[in-house]
């Protein structure tokens, strides 16, 4: 097949992820014809892009207003040059209805899961702003989309049924670089608890409860000696006081080579979000044999099951108790790492991840021809 790969919505966190993932199997696929598009964000994440015969890719960075506007866009054109039998949007909405099938990927989690709390701690302009979003993205998807692709059945059935359109669902994955050895991982102090949060500086994520998380947990005991390591800057956390700034490590962005290591040196998983339609970071945990502390939302506990300890994401003390008990008790680590290790032969690896899109992409093609005649 010739197959258009679309990546030109990506441009910050777990996507970019994905993209280095899929991105990264396709040369294997020497049977099929690609173009690949990509943003500049893209190509600097990924340290060496596909050079094979069978591979084309072109930069795409237009601005939003002008894919609203449907203004100086090359899509068109590449799509008539490739003359592509399907195109596979990993992400999107994408501002773009091409001629060939349109798949379409499905990551937003606060148009399929109202009753998170998130919706409760936002503010109302944030609360307008996302109503109004809502409306505008899921009537692209309306408009664009021959097919949907999500990353758990949860999610393929709430959007196959608000848009009343074929549905499907592969789940998500860790990359194959944790397969392989890490070189050089620095020692972690044997007598600090590392909590590691792997995420961009999103809402939902909910990092703005660390400052409170930190409180409660010095109440509980003093002397706990603990830090969490953050991949975002200091600017975005406003609420870290002085007194919690001992306990935060911020590294800013990282490239998805360096998150093996960063999990090797930690303690526990710690994503306290509050929306999530699939989080790479909990299959990484288990993969790198790290207990999960988590939000006890529906969207976790279908991914984790028992492999997790779950809190309250709203509630700071609850937060930090569980954190605290985790600590305590080592039995219960080990245990929730055993968890990890069976829960993730649930889930696919990488390679079956794009052999699953392939198959996607031959049976809705096949849809699309039969409607046709």
């Amino acid at each position: 097949m010739r197959i258009i790969f679309n990546f030109s919505s990506i441009r910050i966190g777990g996507a970019l992820q994905v993209a280095h993932s899929v991105i990264t199997e396709l040369p294997t696929y020497t049977h099929n014809e690609y173009l690949l598009i990509i943003t500049k964000e893209v190509r600097q994440y990924i340290t060496n892009l596909p050079q094979a015969p069978n591979i084309t890719i072109q930069q795409y960075n237009a601005s939003l207003s002008k894919k609203l506007l449907k203004t100086n866009s090359p899509l068109a054109q590449w799509e008539k040059e490739f003359q592509p039998d399907v195109v596979f949007t990993l992400f999107g909405p994408a501002y773009w209805r091409p001629k060939a099938p349109h798949i379409v990927g499905f990551a937003r989690p606060d148009y399929v899961y109202k009753e998170s709390p998130f919706f409760q701690v936002i503010s109302f302009k944030e609360k307008i702003k996302n109503f109004i979003y809502d409306k505008v993205h899921i009537a692209l998807f309306k408009t664009e989309s021959d097919a949907i692709v999500s990353e758990t059945e949860d999610v393929r059935d709430r959007i196959g049924n608000r848009l009343g359109l074929p549905s499907y669902y592969v789940s998500n994955t860790y990359n194959t670089v944790f397969d392989k050895p890490i070189e050089k991982s620095l020692e972690k102090k044997a007598d600090t608890f590392k909590l590691l949060l792997v995420a961009a500086p999103y809402r939902h994520k909910n990092h703005i409860i660390i400052p409170k998380v930190i409180d409660e947990l010095l109440k509980i005991d003093p002397n706990f000696k603990f830090k969490f390591t953050l991949t975002i800057q200091p600017q975005d956390l406003p609420k870290l006081q002085p007194k919690h700034k001992p306990y935060v490590d911020f590294i800013g962005s990282v490239k998805i080579e360096q998150v093996p290591a960063l999990f090797k040196q930690a303690d526990a998983m710690f994503l306290p979000t509050l929306l999530e339609c699939f989080s790479a970071s909990y299959v990484e945990a288990m993969k790198m044999e790290v207990p999960i502390l988590t939000s006890d939302l529906s969207f976790a506990t279908t991914i984790c099951s028992d492999a997790a300890a779950y809190f309250d994401p709203t509630d700071a003390q609850d937060i930090a108790k569980t954190i605290y008990t985790l600590y305590k008790d080592k039995n219960y680590q080990n245990q929730l790492i055993e968890n990890g290790k069976q829960r993730l032969s649930h889930f696919l690896n990488a390679q079956q991840r794009v052999e699953k899109y392939h198959d996607i992409m031959v049976e809705v093609v096949g849809n699309y021809s039969e409607n046709k005649k």
